[in-house]
């Protein structure tokens, strides 16, 4: 009946939902919206439903459409397709992103759709109506999330614009703890690791550190062992849990989680071995060296749990991991430690507004400036008129400018004015501004202060609302940017 429909049902997670367990409830709705990341974990409770009740399931899905529609199929082109869904992929073969059918007319291959196993969310991709893809992160500050952006969301053609901005100095961010092994170990158990993770833990919390607290094992041993020995051996354990929210996880355990800091014990040490992350991790030119394979996926799942400081407990020098993709995580997370130009701000409310905020996070975000980041520096709300009458012993008002960019090269430092114009504040007549006639409304203010510090050698970059609006089809607001700034500074 009419009545018993539901107007709108929203499906979070959906690459973890088998469709067995939403189609019920969405044939029930009048709307479906799906989120969902077919780049993180597939729906792997449904991996493993029982193959042959699964090959069941479905033939009778085949052989209802065949009877009902019609539809001239083999028994043997049926029980083909039955066999192909259930087929049990190798550890290296296993995705997270299964193949999906849009449905064609006459045909059946499309029927493997509703294949039991299959994700809410490649249910929805094969048959949608509407989609789009969400490309701003939130969680994490830009350096923690960049592994998985470089590495999977570029190539998937969905980078992503990052609005958290670093409030913390790079060094409190990235941190690497090399540990001495003691050959305190058991097969896929590290102690010593699980020592050095304990010790650090004491040591922040005496700090005085306030936020929520996660541990990432590469390995299940490891787990279960850490939570013995810091049940036994922190006598506030249950109060980082309480408080802290402490909670220890396999990384193949870990999706939908985030904590503040979040420490990656990884275990293998290759004098001792007694654990091989290949097991893990790809192998670097393997079956499972592809961002759509389980494996692989561990990398951007885990790598994208932290929300400010990510720790890594290793007990080799990093090149010894290079055999696994993990390797190639781990001399990432370190190249940007150490190239850094330590440019952070320690109190967002420097900024003037929101729209400023939002501007900032580009500008970092932008390919401009993550190549020259050793040589920038981005300065908001800088107080360039004290500046000039320092340098120059000349009276200028006070102004300040919402960012103040520099880049030095070769000796010699070129500077940049970035503002950001929100129409209210800048313009004569705001409600008839459009962008075609946007620098014909500037207030007679904003343009005798932008004539004044050009006589001093300084260039403006203005941004408005009609600024960075996409012109072209997969366009971001960080690639209209980035053009400007190249073409204001050069490079």
């Amino acid at each position: 009946m009419e009545d018993d429909l539901i107007d709108v049902v929203v499906i979070d997670e959906a690459s973890q939902v088998s469709i067995a367990d939403s189609i019920s409830v969405m044939l029930r709705a009048k709307q479906v919206v799906v989120f969902g990341d077919e780049l993180q974990y597939g729906a792997v409770s449904a991996q493993n439903v029982n193959a042959l009740y699964a090959r069941e399931y479905f033939k009778d899905i085949l052989e209802s459409y065949r009877e009902e529609y019609h539809v001239k199929v083999s028994d043997e082109k049926l029980n083909q397709i039955a066999d192909d869904v259930v087929h049990e992929p190798t550890e290296d073969e296993e995705g997270v992103s299964p193949v999906f059918y849009k449905p064609e007319e006459g045909t059946v291959d499309w029927l493997k759709t509703f294949n039991i196993r299959t994700s809410t969310l490649s249910f929805a991709r094969a048959l949608r109506n509407y989609s789009v893809s969400l490309d701003i992160h939130f969680r994490s500050f830009p350096e923690i999330i960049d592994y998985s952006n470089e590495f999977f969301y570029k190539k998937s053609q969905i980078p992503l614009t990052v609005n958290r901005i670093r409030t913390k100095p790079i060094g409190e961010v990235l941190r690497f703890i090399e540990v001495k092994t003691q050959g305190n170990s058991g097969t896929n158990v590290n102690l010593d690791e699980i020592d050095a993770i304990k010790n650090d833990l004491t040591q922040i919390i005496a700090n005085g550190f306030k936020g929520t607290i996660g541990i990432i094992t590469s390995f299940r041993e490891q787990q279960v062992r850490m939570q013995e020995v810091l049940r036994k051996e922190l006598p506030n354990y249950h109060v980082l849990e309480r408080d802290h929210k402490l909670a220890i996880w396999f990384v193949g355990d870990v999706q939908g989680e985030e904590r503040n800091i979040v420490y990656y014990s990884f275990v293998e040490d290759k004098k001792l071995g007694s654990s091989s992350l290949r097991s893990i991790y790809p192998v670097v030119g393997g079956a499972a060296d592809d961002i759509r394979k389980l494996k692989m996926q561990r990398l951007n799942v885990g790598f994208s749990r932290a929300k400010d400081t990510m720790v890594f407990v290793h007990s080799m020098p990093l090149v010894e991991y290079c055999d696994t993709r993990l390797g190639e995580a781990l001399k990432h997370y370190a190249g940007l430690k150490e190239s850094a130009h330590d440019n952070f701000v320690s109190d967002e409310s420097v900024f003037g507004s929101p729209a400023e905020k939002d501007l900032y996070a580009l500008i970092v975000g932008t390919e401009f400036y993550r190549r020259y980041r050793g040589n920038i520096r981005l300065i908001a709300q800088f107080p360039i008129g004290e500046y000039i009458e320092e340098r120059f012993h000349k009276y200028i008002p006070k102004y300040r400018v919402d960012f103040l960019l520099t880049l030095s090269s070769k000796g010699k430092e070129r500077s940049l004015i970035v503002e950001y114009d929100g129409v209210e504040y800048h313009t004569k007549n705001p409600e008839i501004v459009t962008a075609h006639n946007f620098s014909q409304e500037y207030i007679e203010y904003d343009i005798d202060r932008q004539l004044n510090l050009e006589s001093y050698g300084y260039k403006f970059l203005r941004v408005n609302k009609f600024t960075l609006l996409p012109k072209t089809p997969g366009q971001a607001k960080t690639d209209i940017l980035n053009a400007l700034l190249v073409k204001c500074m050069g490079g």
